[in-house]
């Protein structure tokens, strides 16, 4: 199941079903053609990072910020020697998050780099709306002892330090606040449910009753503690069913 969460409303918009024997590649063009994205940033991770989806988005008068790895090695390769090259500093622009949060036990720092300086790619006329490559750099101290994590990126949005944080920041969202929550509030790695449409339509019952839940804000209550009480409390349950 292929989901497009909207970090800024906190709910799913949409979501397909891949095909038997295919994958999110050929999910993800179908999905962007049932939702508006438009005027939007679409972060996909490494899988999305296709040129046919590239296309789609802009087609669809959105932009995206998609995660370059292994699957496109050339152009992962290009980036790297282009950020790992210093006298490309001039043409790159910085954010560095300074004021590092003690989170669950870590410090952490966070970088941000995005350059519109696109001349060492040698295949940057086959990504519609290419006008960027970026870099993010996370910087982790547990214990005493430090992990660095880079990840590269190429991106339709203009050469902005800030929006380029924000977005690549928030790509995250769907992994906390979707897949976390319904594994660990709605069990869903538990469910036994597999065969014919009921998976399709279970996923479609949970997303909603998620986005129903979040929207509920007179109560400060957890996602798991709030479905608790629709369990026991009539009158709760018709307020959320409600929202």
């Amino acid at each position: 199941m292929v989901s497009a969460w909207s970090n800024l409303n906190n709910c799913v918009l949409g979501q397909l079903k891949t095909a038997e024997k295919s994958n999110e590649i050929t999910a993800i063009p179908e999905l962007l053609k049932v939702i508006d994205v438009e005027g939007s940033i679409v972060t996909i991770d490494a899988m999305g990072t296709q040129k046919k989806i590239a296309s789609k988005i802009i087609e669809q008068k959105a932009d995206y910020i998609l995660q370059v790895k292994g699957n496109q090695a050339t152009l992962e390769k290009e980036i790297i020697d282009f950020f790992e090259n210093k006298s490309n500093s001039k043409n790159t622009k910085s954010y560095i998050e300074t004021s590092a949060k003690k989170e669950h036990g870590r410090l952490e720092t966070r970088k941000y780099y995005i350059s519109n300086c696109l001349d060492n790619l040698s295949k940057k006329d086959a990504w519609s709306g290419l006008n960027a490559i970026g870099m993010t750099e996370s910087t982790r101290i547990v214990e005493g002892k430090t992990s660095i994590n880079q990840k590269y990126y190429i991106c339709s949005i203009p050469a902005n330090e800030i929006v380029f944080a924000n977005a690549s920041r928030q790509h995250w969202g769907i992994e906390n606040k979707l897949h976390w929550v319904l594994d660990v509030v709605f069990n869903e790695d538990q469910s036994r449910i597999r065969s014919g449409y009921a998976p399709e339509n279970l996923a479609t019952i949970k997303h909603i009753a998620l986005a129903m839940l979040k929207k509920e804000a007179s109560s400060k209550k957890s996602i798991a503690r709030k479905r608790y009480s629709c369990a026991l409390n009539d009158k709760y349950l018709e307020k959320v069913m409600t929202i």
